[in-house]
């Protein structure tokens, strides 16, 4: 999960397009594994009759924790001044 929180700064941190690409890509490959091993994890810990429910539980759990987080951090969205990032693609003339 390390690798996780170290790739989402380094996407914040970086003014362009290719560091940023790097940064989500250095971000993923932590988190594809990181996933994948939850999913084994709960299907070999359950029966086979209650693994629909497992799963959706597991699946409702990412969604809600993914919901608080953005009740949590979307209000201060524009209310905090964040690190600026400069888009040459979205300039105006």
């Amino acid at each position: 999960m390390l690798i996780v929180a170290i790739g989402t700064a380094l996407f914040g941190l970086t003014d362009g397009l290719a560091l940023q690409l790097a940064a989500l890509l250095f971000f993923g490959l932590g988190f594809a594994p990181a996933l994948s091993a939850l999913y084994f994890m709960v299907s070999r810990e359950i029966d086979e009759q209650s693994a629909t429910e497992a799963f959706g539980w597991l699946n409702s759990g990412a969604l809600v924790g993914g919901a608080l987080v953005a009740r949590t951090v979307g209000p201060l969205h524009g209310r905090v001044d964040a690190i600026p990032v400069r888009s040459e693609s979205c300039t105006t003339s």
